[in-house]
């Protein structure tokens, strides 16, 4: 259902009545079971460093070390307010910007990884193309292939 972004009436019959295994699914996700089994995969999670690709920019509260972004998120406000918080910018400065500031190409050159997650995520047709009609059911869509990423 998650990979192939199939219909819950083309669910094979040896799962049972496609009706029943969606209603234990929308159970769980009432319940919020898949959003806790990714919080508790998570919890094991290295903060260090943390990498962003969007336009909403939550950052987790343990992120202390460094944050990695794309040129497009070299803003004086962003830089001012990690410097605040001490966190480490690693976010190459725009070639208009008047003064160039120094940042960790080392670092910077793993931020690929936010691509590549998204990447794998996008492999799951359901996540993809946003079949659900209820945005709860797809977050916890977003949560169960998260997870077995995480497993991966």
């Amino acid at each position: 259902i998650v990979r192939t972004g199939s219909s819950w009436r083309d669910l094979p019959s040896e799962f049972g009545l496609w009706n029943s295994v969606y209603q234990r699914f929308a159970r769980c996700s009432r319940q919020g079971v898949w959003d806790r089994m990714f919080t508790e995969l998570a919890r094991d999670a290295d903060f260090e460093e943390v990498f962003i690709d969007s336009t909403i920019v939550r950052v987790h509260q343990h992120a202390a070390g460094a944050l990695c972004a794309d040129k497009a998120y070299d803003t004086d406000a962003i830089i001012e307010h990690l410097t605040a918080e001490g966190i480490e910018a690693v976010i190459p400065p725009r070639r208009n910007r008047r003064a160039q500031r120094p940042f960790d190409k080392h670092r910077y050159k793993s931020r690929n990884l936010v691509e590549r997650f998204f990447c794998r995520i996008k492999q799951f047709r359901r996540i993809a193309t946003r079949y659900d009609k209820l945005a709860a059911r797809f977050a916890s869509f977003v949560a169960l292939v998260a997870s077995v990423i995480w497993l991966a």
